[in-house]
């Protein structure tokens, strides 16, 4: 698994990827089921209590059951340890998250989650002064059973999520290996780009429900930062 480099800027608010309309479809669905299961056993009640039921649902549960929340409530920023480095060194790039918002949410712990064969959630890639990019690729090998895919998707995320009060921030590192386009790479100024995805997957309803249950809503979307470093040719 090749593992790159970033470094992040204020995160950036994509348009939604078929994943993420998907996702919100499938919220807005499960969300209605629930507000029509609590509804349908006041029905029997006045009709100005069930509307002022249906008010308190919109206004507050419903809220409080949204397990996502999109990347404008972060900020996300990088660095590098230097500003030159030699074609072919492996280029370390610490990233933070600060939670903006007014209430918790979860975001990834790390650049790779437990289960095995799930996307990244950092990576990093080079643009070049045409706007050439030099970007690695991944890939995972899974053999055999693992006793992590019979774990609930709650216990999972307590291990790939971290939680964020407001204000808080999480950090840590990852890298990128110019050693990988060490053939193509010219010397030159290059900007480093970053990149934070949030749980951008396909969830079951029973796995939405769950999610809803841990509290805090988790990130989704994708943030963006960069900055520029610049590629020496090795002194021999």
């Amino acid at each position: 698994m090749t593992c790159p480099p970033e470094q992040w800027v204020v995160s950036r608010k994509p348009a939604l990827s078929e994943v993420e309309r998907n996702l919100t479809f499938r919220l807005s669905e499960f969300r209605s089921r629930k507000l029509i299961s609590v509804i349908s056993l006041r029905l029997l009640r006045s009709p100005g209590a069930a509307f002022l039921i249906f008010l308190f649902l919109v206004s507050g549960n419903v809220r409080g059951q949204q397990p996502f929340v999109h990347n404008s409530d972060i900020q996300f920023k990088i660095r590098t340890d230097h500003r030159a480095y030699h074609i072919g060194d492996t280029i370390i790039i610490h990233y933070t998250i600060k939670n903006i918002s007014n209430g918790s949410l979860y975001v990834p712990a790390s650049q790779w989650e437990i289960k095995c064969g799930n996307n990244p959630h950092l990576w990093s890639l080079l643009e070049d002064s045409s706007g050439k990019h030099y970007e690695p690729g991944f890939a995972s090998s899974c053999l055999g059973p693992d006793p992590i895919d019979r774990m609930r998707v709650s216990e999972r995320m307590k291990k790939d999520a971290l939680l964020l009060r407001p204000g808080q921030v999480a950090s840590g590192s990852f890298s990128f290996d110019s050693e990988v386009f060490a053939a193509g790479l010219k010397p030159g100024v290059f900007r480093l780009e970053a990149l934070l995805y949030g749980w951008n997957q396909r969830f079951q309803d029973a796995q939405l429900s769950e999610l809803a249950g841990m509290g805090s809503p988790f990130l989704i979307g994708e943030s963006a930062a960069s900055s520029t470093v610049e590629l020496r040719i090795a002194e021999r």
